[in-house]
Parts: C-alpha cells; sequence; structure tokens
C-alpha cells in the first residue's frame, strides 16, 4: 500500500507520529507489514512474524516526519502529488 503526499492519510501519520512522541510508552513501526504497533500489539505480532524482527524501528527511528517519509520512501511506500 502505498501513501501519497500530500493527502489526508499523510497527515493522518503525521498526527499520530506527533502524538508518539508525547508519549512515555513509545510505539513501533513494522517496514515489512508497514503497521504502526503498541506494546501490547509488538508483542503479538513478534510472536506472529518472528522473522519480522529485524523490520521493526523503534519510534526514535521514525517519529519525526523527515525520517517517516525517508522510511516510508526507502520501502516504496510513498509517492508525491505533482
Amino acid at each position: 500500500r502505498m501513501l501519497r503526499k500530500p493527502s489526508r492519510e499523510w497527515d493522518g501519520y503525521m498526527k499520530r507520529l506527533r502524538l508518539i512522541k508525547k508519549k512515555s510508552n513509545r510505539e513501533v513501526l513494522c517496514t515489512k507489514c508497514w503497521m504502526i504497533l503498541n506494546y501490547e500489539q509488538r508483542s503479538k505480532h513478534s510472536s506472529k512474524y518472528p522473522q519480522h524482527k529485524e523490520d521493526i524501528l523503534t519510534s526514535s527511528q521514525f517519529a519525526s516526519e523527515s525520517q517517516f517519509y525517508q522510511i516510508a520512501s526507502s520501502n516504496g511506500k510513498v509517492f508525491e502529488k505533482e
């Protein structure tokens, strides 16, 4: 699934990233599934998909717009409207 920038979906991700930075129990991003997971979801996800361990990023690696954009772009998940 690809994200369009700018779009409501992109804005939704940016809003969620701002909230993640404020939390003490930070969330993670699985770049294999392209899902943002909380602590409980991460545990279940790791049990179900142990092969995704290397694809899990902490919020410090993706919580700014520039970091998220770079990760999304390098994973073929974003394209920009012209």
